[in-house]
């Protein structure tokens, strides 16, 4: 499992699944304050931006609370249908989903 809070992993994964091209070097910033996601902001040379989000199998409470992280499937589900119900724009549109790696990409908002 990658640490997509890790910029090298992060870049590293984002070449190696053709998300970035291979001399690209995009900006990151780790997006605080998520309990039960990692959460990455990402700014291509292009100027378009992304956020990532990875879904932890542990939240980060001082509780042991554990959850499954395949539900960031739920969450990618609702990026694909909700914009079929609401007005254009309204909804970040869903770049990518690895469901292996627990990860959703959308389109950051302005």
């Amino acid at each position: 499992m990658i640490d997509i809070e890790n910029a090298d992993e992060l870049v590293g994964y984002l070449r190696e699944n053709g998300h970035i091209e291979p001399g690209e070097k995009p900006i990151l910033r780790t997006l605080r304050g998520g309990v039960s996601n990692k959460t990455v902001w990402r700014r291509r040379d292009d100027n378009s931006a992304w956020v990532l989000k990875q879904a932890l199998p542990k939240l980060r409470v001082p509780s042991e609370w554990f959850s499954d992280p395949a539900r960031i499937r739920v969450e990618a589900d609702g990026l694909r249908y909700l914009p079929s119900i609401t007005s254009p724009g309204s909804i970040p549109v869903l770049v990518f989903e690895d469901t292996d790696q627990h990860i959703l990409a959308m389109e950051a908002v302005p």
